[in-house]
């Protein structure tokens, strides 16, 4: 067991290196897949060594050679190849032996001046490497002849030469890719900008401007002609190569950008952030359909395997991810869901069509489909007091289901209940289940505490609703048996006209009971009507209350000529059981007055003269 917490297994005979297995990896940098099938998986881990191991069988490989912290990797189109940058201002070749499980370095480049952070294979060959360091400078490195053993020093390692050195930028470089045809490099650096340069000679494109803070990756993609940028303004943008225009610009990270690649063949990318996140962006419509946080810090190496099956992340926080790609198996089961939905509403429309209510309201409770259980018990309901039927379909549906339906009821009840159009719903199956189960079954329900909280506000003001409708409907048929026998007519008019006045006697009042509100006028002549006039109702049990309201009228000959008369008092007094109302003529221009008909109209009743 080493200090850097790695357990090294060695043959007993010949104390050889059988296996090894790191323990602690510390800060992830930068990943690469390497070895035929991508079975080995290389990483840069905040260390002088580069750590290479077997996804079979879990040994790892350490790969001596740097004396700085390991920044950047890079691996050959075939995979059997790995480029190394360091803080050692040094790049370091290493290739896979016979048996694709060992490497070993075989050359070596120097000439930067400062720590080297960025370094690219190229896309065809692999027959030279591209570089970029702290220094503002980009290097072309040959591979040529570093296999031929007559090229190299006592220790069998090959110096690389370099092809040119191009100032690229201002500051720091943090990124450089090659593009796919091998005729291109891109760069990209912490001046805020990333730029294109011609690979044969290194002579400048063109210079891709628009973030606000520094680049840190870039990457041509596999399919067109345009290039990715990532950066610390929290965006990412897609350039095209023609013209060095931005064509489109992915916002959503809350934090920095810090490396970002294409997926499925260029259709997706991939992205992440200085919060632990990875996002998964649609190129054609620029949203996030995907976020992996299985991160908790600085995710700073994003890599994808040959066939792009596999997506693996590795950060600060010492953890490496390996993200497969199921978007097929995904899709399946989305279609195999949509087409169960299908066969189960055919399945409710037979229910419904068979008249089978218990088995229909059960399949929409399954579904979690609370409208259509609502609409299904507010047809039964309907016919049942359409039929003048108490135990109908309605009640015997509520009965015949299983108490985990009657608690899923219970739940949608809840919030039908909200809307005074569906409370009657609402209301009849909260009154069977109160009579159908016992208080000791209801209060075992799964959430009735909140069902019954949210069902006992919303239940007082229908309460005063219907409450107030009632009364003012016992109003209306009160206001209407009054006016039926008020005294208009046309020998009245003659009468007043010709100013004949007579008083009648309060001693001929007369009382007539019926079964609703009677009202009879004095015996008295027609005629006689300037004076006082007595109507005595009798209501019966059935009514507001059950007492005699006497009403008295004073008119004079020219109000019923007028055929006006006006209320002096309010209809709250009638509704709280006042015994006497006083109705008289207007005395002046300024008292409010209401024809009869006027009144009729205003209560909704056709006045007949």
């Amino acid at each position: 067991v080493t200090h850097e917490h790695n357990i090294i297994l060695y043959g007993t005979k010949d104390l050889k290196i059988r296996k090894m297995f790191a323990g602690y990896l510390d800060e992830v940098l930068e990943m690469r897949f390497m070895g035929r099938g991508d079975s080995l998986l290389t990483m840069a881990t905040n260390s002088e060594q580069v750590k290479v191991f077997d996804r079979a069988s879990g040994d790892c490989q350490l790969l001596c050679g740097h004396s700085g912290i390991v920044l950047c990797l890079d691996v050959s189109p075939d995979g059997q190849t790995l480029v190394s940058s360091s803080k050692d201002n040094t790049l370091r070749v290493w290739e896979l032996d016979e048996g694709g499980k060992r490497c070993r370095c075989v050359a070596v480049g120097t000439g930067h001046t400062l720590s080297v952070g960025a370094v690219a294979f190229s896309r065809l060959k692999g027959s030279f490497v591209v570089s970029g360091s702290q220094d503002h400078t980009i290097k072309l490195w040959s591979l040529k002849g570093i296999s031929n053993p007559s090229a190299s020093n006592s220790t069998g390692i090959h110096h690389m030469p370099v092809k040119y050195t191009r100032l690229a930028h201002d500051k720091d470089i943090n990124s450089i890719d090659v593009s796919p045809n091998d005729k291109l490099v891109v760069t990209g650096s912490q001046d805020k900008s990333a730029k294109l340069w011609q690979l044969s000679d290194g002579s400048p494109m063109g210079t891709l401007r628009g973030h606000r803070r520094g680049v840190w990756s870039v990457k041509f993609s596999p399919v067109d002609q345009c290039v990715l940028t990532a950066s610390g303004d929290l965006t990412l943008r897609l350039w095209a190569i023609s013209d060095c225009s931005c064509v489109k610009t992915f916002e959503g990270h809350s934090t920095s950008v810090l490396k970002a690649l294409f997926l499925t063949r260029g259709m997706q990318i991939a992205s992440s952030d200085g919060d632990g996140l990875v996002r998964v962006w649609t190129v054609k419509t620029g949203e996030c359909v995907a976020t992996l946080d299985q991160h908790t810090q600085k995710v700073w190496s994003l890599v994808t395997s040959g066939d792009g099956d596999l997506l693996a992340s590795g950060g600060a926080d010492s953890l490496v991810c390996l993200w497969k790609d199921n978007t097929e198996q995904v899709e399946e089961e989305e279609r195999e869901t949509k087409e169960q939905l299908i066969l189960r509403e055919q399945e409710l429309s037979n229910f419904l069509q068979q008249k089978d209510y218990v088995r229909a309201v059960g399949l929409a409770i399954t579904l979690d489909q609370p409208f259509r259980v609502l609409t299904i018990l507010t047809e039964l309901l309907d016919y049942d007091e359409a039929e003048e039927e108490t135990n109908g379909s309605f009640s015997e549906t509520i009965r015949a289901l299983h108490e985990d339906q009657i608690q899923a009821v219970l739940k949608y009840t809840s919030r039908w209940n909200m809307n005074s159009k569906h409370c009657r719903v609402a209301q009849s199956v909260v009154n069977l289940v109160l009579k159908n189960y016992p208080p000791s079954s209801i209060l075992k329900f799964d959430g009735i505490k909140q069902v019954v909280e949210g069902l006992i506000p919303y239940s007082e003001r229908h309460y005063q609703r219907l409450s107030r409708l009632q009364q003012l409907a016992s109003f209306v048929e009160y206001t209407w048996h009054c006016m039926k026998y008020l005294p208009v007519s046309s020998e009245t008019t003659t009468a007043s006209s010709s100013s004949t006045t007579a008083t009648l006697p309060s001693t001929s009042a007369m009382e007539v009971e019926q079964p609703g509100p009677a009202v009879s006028l004095l015996e008295s002549d027609p005629t006689s009507l300037s004076g006082e006039a007595a109507i005595v109702c009798k209501e019966s049990s059935s009514d507001i209350s059950n007492r005699t309201s006497r009403v008295s009228i004073s008119n004079d000959t020219s109000s019923i000529e007028k055929g006006k008369l006006s209320i002096s008092s309010d209809v709250s007094s009638l509704l709280m059981g006042q015994e006497s109302v006083s109705l008289s003529a207007p005395k002046t221009a300024v008292e409010q007055s209401l024809s009869v008909s006027s009144l009729a109209k205003a209560v909704g009743i056709e006045y007949v003269d």
